[in-house]
């Protein structure tokens, strides 16, 4: 293990992150739990209010970014409408999505503005067109705070992924801690990586073959 590896690993094990953490705002979930709106509007609202709040943080030495600073956000139902639905229906452990595993390896190849631009206006793209804008607009904050920081080169992957389909191993890394933040963002839980290996190993091929990565480095 490397000292930058073992900075980070402290880091994380002392929770240092946790100093990052911001309070809720109270009421914030008036601006999502609308009666008039279905579902999948009020959690595209939802995600679209914590991204807003989330505030870049960066360990001394990392390279792949983005930390969680703001707690769970209130649910997109009251408890009274939670409670009517509960009469109807069956409800899963506590009724959210869960053991997700997402098709990372077509969103990392493509980049989020290539499935933007083949939405319509039908009620449930919109959602997806407001989820995947409030994605790249904290990826933009976290961009503009790496280069406050001096961290040119984090900056410059953040510049283009998920934004654009990745070209070598260490964007598709950020990348898909990208898309995998989002996700926890979003309200969803046991979101898992999938088969990181077989999405992942085509990067990592293309740097060693093309001398951009060694073995080394790559495995830190």
């Amino acid at each position: 293990m490397t000292d930058r590896i073992q900075t980070i690993k402290d880091a994380q094990w002392e929770r240092m992150h946790f100093a990052a953490r911001i309070p809720v705002p109270e009421g914030i979930e008036e601006a999502y739990r609308k009666p008039e709106l279905p579902d999948y509007m009020r959690t595209a609202e939802r995600l679209e209010n914590a991204l807003r709040l989330e505030t870049p943080y960066f360990f001394d030495g990392e390279i792949i970014a983005f930390t969680r600073t703001v707690p769970d956000l209130p649910f997109i139902y009251s408890d009274e409408e939670w409670a009517e639905i509960k009469k109807e229906h069956f409800i899963h452990e506590n009724g959210r999505i869960s053991n997700l595993s997402p098709d990372y390896e077509k969103v990392i190849a493509k980049g989020l503005l290539y499935f933007r631009e083949q939405l319509t206006d039908a009620p449930y793209h919109q959602a997806m067109r407001k989820s995947i804008d409030a994605v790249l607009e904290l990826t933009k904050r976290y961009e503009d705070a790496a280069r406050a920081k001096g961290l040119t080169d984090l900056a410059d992957v953040l510049a283009k992924v998920p934004r654009y389909g990745a070209e070598s191993f260490r964007e598709a890394l950020q990348a898909l801690r990208v898309l995998h933040f989002s996700l926890w963002c979003e309200g969803d839980y046991h979101n898992t990586l999938g088969r990181f290996d077989q999405y992942m190993i085509p990067y990592l091929e293309k740097d060693l073959q093309e001398g951009r990565e060694t073995k080394e480095n790559a495995f830190e």
